[in-house]
């Protein structure tokens, strides 16, 4: 979710639980406001009823009139001095319906008689207010809730505009370009904070991976150089008549000693260019061809060791990768297959526009199929293999966004990678 959401949801939340709450409160406080304006209405018709019953004669007292309905009970009321008030009901035989009512009953006495007395108030009136008031704050509440939330948000987008030019920018970066980060000034000091610390992190990076682009490259033609002389030098002494048999031995165990350091060497500095990045062109590429191009390269591998070799190919299947990389990992899952295979053995290759599988026969595996994706992981430790074959497969995958699994069941070993 992005920042921007994140905090106006927080934000609105916030405001329609206040807005609520304070809504709530505003229309139970006008209810009340308006039960007791009816309340005190009545009181004040109760006031009037008696100053009048005061003033006339006692046959006059239905002549009253006043706002709602009075009823005069009992002329002569023996009870005790009471004065009730409640809500009820009642027929409106007018509107034909029942229609909600408040009553105060009371007792009065004067010098000629004692009365009890109700006076009644419609409610309608009040409900029908309360009920146009609750809409309004309804409705109120909506719009000043739906007004807030785009004020807030063109707000933010204005205010968070320039973080979100940083955050591209800083996508766009790439070390291997050797081009410096740059941004525009912002004059709102976080922002600028920020803009100075990933200029300097940048330029930090872009520095150490030159640094160590160039020392990787130079480290590794310099060890090159002597391991050649080294191994030529060893040629010439096997060629050598004066040698005895002891002397030859010692003399393969080092030429071969030489061979697989400067093979580790070469596959070391591989890794390293491709963590560093440095393989960015990429095509468009057929995989079959690729794949018979290969299977050529090793024909005298695969009969050698007399293995039988399935094919099941889409010849349409492309992807879009560096040529050299893809030469890389086709080569070393290839060798892999053969290499790991046993006598009489089978490799099938499938390829579709969801996957390239590779399945061959082999011994049993000592450790976890995935784990020999790492760096230094050998089948067995009697492997003449510097267990990096795999590792590399594992970055090519990874540089390239594809997912590769090592799959083992019953002696066949099988590496799957989802193009």
């Amino acid at each position: 979710m992005k920042l921007l959401n994140k905090t106006g949801r927080y934000y609105l939340l916030g405001l329609v639980g206040v807005m609520l709450v304070g809504g709530i409160i505003f229309y139970f406080l006008l209810i009340r406001s308006l039960n007791h304006f009816e309340t005190e209405n009545l009181l004040n018709s109760k006031d009037l009823v008696i100053d009048k019953l005061n003033k006339m004669p006692t046959q006059n007292a239905d002549l009253i009139v006043l706002e709602g309905n009075l009823e005069i009970l009992n002329n002569h009321y023996e009870g005790k001095n009471i004065q009730i008030l409640r809500d009820t009901i009642s027929f409106d035989k007018r509107e034909n319906e029942i229609i909600p009512m408040r009553t105060l009953t009371f007792s009065f006495q004067n010098q000629q008689n004692h009365y009890l007395i109700r006076l009644s108030k419609s409610l309608i009136e009040r409900d029908e207010l309360r009920e146009v008031i609750g809409r309004f704050i309804i409705i109120l509440l909506g719009l000043f809730v739906m007004v807030l939330f785009w004020l807030n948000r063109i707000i933010s987008r204005s205010v968070w505009m320039p973080f979100y030019e940083i955050l591209i920018k800083t996508k766009g970066f790439k070390v291997t370009q050797n081009q410096p980060l740059t941004f525009t000034k912002i004059n709102i000091s976080e922002f600028d904070d920020l803009q100075n610390v990933l200029q300097d992190l940048t330029k930090q990076i872009s520095t150490d991976y030159h640094a160590l682009k160039e020392f990787t490259e130079n480290a590794s033609h310099e060890i090159q150089t002597p391991l050649a002389i080294i191994r030529s030098k060893l040629e010439n002494l096997i060629q050598s008549e004066n040698l005895q048999e002891g002397d030859m031995k010692t003399i393969q165990t080092v030429y071969e000693a030489a061979g697989r350091l400067s093979k580790l060497n070469q596959s070391l500095l591989l890794l390293t260019k491709i963590d560093n990045q440095q393989f960015v062109k990429h095509e468009q590429i057929n995989i079959f061809q690729k794949i018979e191009s290969q299977l050529i390269n090793y024909e005298d591998f695969i009969l050698g060791k007399k293995i039988s070799v399935t094919k099941e190919l889409n010849k349409t299947v492309e992807l879009e990768i560096n040529p050299t990389l893809l030469d890389i990992l086709l080569s070393n899952l290839l060798m892999n297959a053969i290499k790991h295979n046993v006598k009489n053995g089978t490799i099938l290759i499938m390829l579709s526009h969801e996957k390239l599988v590779i399945q061959n026969t082999g011994k049993s595996l000592e450790n976890t199929p995935n784990m020999f994706f790492g760096r230094f992981i050998k089948h067995n430790t009697e492997s003449e293999s510097l267990g990096l074959g795999l590792a590399i497969v594992k970055k090519i995958c990874e540089t390239n966004h594809l997912k590769i699994d090592y799959l083992y069941l019953n002696n066949i070993h099988s590496i799957e990678i989802l193009l």
